[in-house]
């Protein structure tokens, strides 16, 4: 049994209590302004003041998650290694779509002999440099503003930190 014994049902100390509050409207009004105060006093105060429209929230929680993401790198590059063993299948879809992508966007004039050559490259470049690298489409092949080609003249060696960053902007 939770709190003080009664004499009486739960039943009837909930009757007993609501006809007391409808009696006693000022003692009620009393206790909750002392109870919301107790909770005002015992909240920190507001970062920054509250936003006005879902826009300004959705932003500032952008910004949050950005600020976190770029002070806490080994935790989101451990959180994303999670996931990725988490959800094999859900990895393997997205590779198969930059496969297909990458597939559909490359042109029949294509020379597959210099693109081996880029990504062959790449690892000698790598081993050599000791630094990680990546091929990199120059203009993406999947935008919103503009799709690039697969092809031998959008691809370029730069290194995996560059790429990253990047993303899938065309500048």
């Amino acid at each position: 049994m939770y709190g003080k014994p009664r004499g009486y049902c739960k039943k009837c100390h909930v009757v007993a209590s609501a006809a007391w509050a409808q009696n006693n409207p000022d003692k009620v009004r009393a206790r909750m302004l002392r109870f919301l105060e107790r909770q005002r006093a015992s909240r920190l105060p507001p970062r920054y003041p509250p936003a006005k429209t879902n826009e300004e929230r959705l932003a500032r929680r952008r910004a949050a998650r950005k600020r976190w993401l770029d002070n806490n790198p080994e935790a989101m590059n451990r959180a994303r290694r999670a996931w990725d063993k988490a959800n094999p299948g859900a990895v393997l879809a997205k590779t198969r779509r930059y496969q297909t992508r990458k597939r559909q966007a490359m042109p029949r004039w294509a020379n597959q002999f210099f693109i081996d050559e880029i990504y062959d490259h790449r690892f000698r470049l790598e081993k050599a440099l000791g630094v990680p690298m990546e091929v990199d489409h120059i203009v993406p092949l999947v935008s919103e503003t503009v799709c690039g080609l697969h092809w031998e003249g959008n691809l370029r060696i730069i290194p995996r930190t560059s790429n990253r960053s990047k993303g899938n902007r065309f500048v």
